[in-house]
């Protein structure tokens, strides 16, 4: 772990501090995000709970960048940002239902397609944040490598209205070099729609 990085990761827990957010590292391989679901994640922040966590029982270069997409999930909730304060349908937050509905509950095409769009645009802004964040901080993440890995993970969102189906522990979509390198080098456009070449690699290899 070079300076830049140990200097972000102490900046990123001070800033947690300073609204009572608890930052974990944790040396698991995977995380629960509830105890209501077993959906594994690399990593996660919850407003309701106050908790950033990240799971580190993986090489530095692979856990690194997912501290800080949800660094930046903190910052979008900090800000109470027009994207973040959308997501949510009343108190309802809607990637938690995304989540519930891939875990089986119930729910209206009309609902879960709301809910998809929300959490796959709070997604896309949390990434673009990233990457500024990258430059800002001279983070030792390759950007143009770390935008295609984010083009996978925001296009997953898109895949889900077809598969209803999380990835599977140690194959996330932008770990998986057959889907992230075939991903642009930007993180230009809406992602309203995933393109038709881009869904096979996810119906091959998720």
């Amino acid at each position: 772990m070079n300076t830049s990085a140990l200097n972000f990761i102490n900046y990123a827990k001070a800033e947690c501090k300073k609204h009572e957010v608890k930052a974990e590292i944790s040396n698991r391989k995977y995380l629960l995000i509830s105890e209501e679901n077993y959906i594994r994640v690399n990593g996660y922040f919850c407003s309701n709970n106050k908790v950033l966590r990240v799971a580190s029982n993986r090489p530095f270069k692979k856990w690194f960048p997912i501290f800080v997409h949800e660094f930046c999930h903190f910052l979008q909730w900090k800000e109470n940002c027009k994207i973040w304060r959308n997501s949510y349908l009343g108190n309802i937050d809607a990637s938690g239902e995304v989540f519930k509905w891939v875990d089986g509950k119930r729910m209206t095409c009309k609902k879960i397609n709301r809910c998809i769009t929300l959490a796959r645009d709070v997604e896309l802004d949390c990434e673009r944040r990233v990457c500024k964040i990258i430059k800002e901080f001279n983070l030792p993440i390759d950007l143009n490598k770390y935008a295609q890995q984010a083009n996978a993970y925001v296009y997953l969102y898109n895949w889900l209205r077809y598969s209803r189906k999380w990835y599977k522990t140690g194959n996330a979509p932008y770990e998986n070099p057959k889907i992230w390198k075939s991903m642009p080098k930007t993180l230009k456009g809406s992602h309203n729609k995933i393109p038709k070449h881009i869904l096979e690699l996810y119906e091959r290899y998720c």
